[in-house]
Formats: structure tokens, C-alpha cells, sequence
């Protein structure tokens, strides 16, 4: 299940980044599902929710790639 018009906000080390609408949402879960980066644990987390809308805020660890780290000027150990 999907809002009809999803809007996802990530903020990490120096970098933010806003999808807008299904197509974005979806083609980031393709990405990760693809790029075998879908593993991700919650350490901690806050959700609130209203009539429109749910706010998520919390720690995050993921897996991802050497490669993607690399990219996105991370480092890595």
C-alpha cells in the first residue's frame, strides 16, 4: 500500500535527499532491490500519525555496496 502521492525525505552525513510521488518512491525500492541494498534494521524510531499523513523519524543501519559508498563520497570500513 502507497499514498497516491508519497513524499520521502532522507537526510544522512552531508546529504539529502527528496522523492516526490509513486514513481520516485518505487524506483528507489527497484534500486535497492537490484543493487541487493534492501537489507535495512531499525535501531530506533519515532512514527507520528494524522488524518493525511505519517511522519517517520529514527536511526537507520542499511547495507549497501562498496561501490555506492564510493559514490556518494562515504567512507567506508
Amino acid at each position: 500500500m502507497m499514498s497516491m502521492d508519497p513524499r520521502y525525505v532522507f537526510k544522512y552525513a552531508d546529504s539529502d535527499l527528496t522523492l516526490n510521488g509513486q514513481d520516485g518512491v518505487k524506483s528507489l525500492y527497484r534500486f535497492w532491490a537490484e543493487t541487493n541494498q534492501s537489507i535495512i534494521y531499525v535501531e530506533e524510531e519515532e512514527i507520528a500519525v494524522s488524518d493525511h499523513c505519517v511522519f517517520s523519524i529514527g536511526i537507520l543501519h542499511q547495507q549497501v555496496s562498496g561501490k555506492s559508498l564510493k559514490e556518494n563520497r562515504l567512507l567506508a570500513h
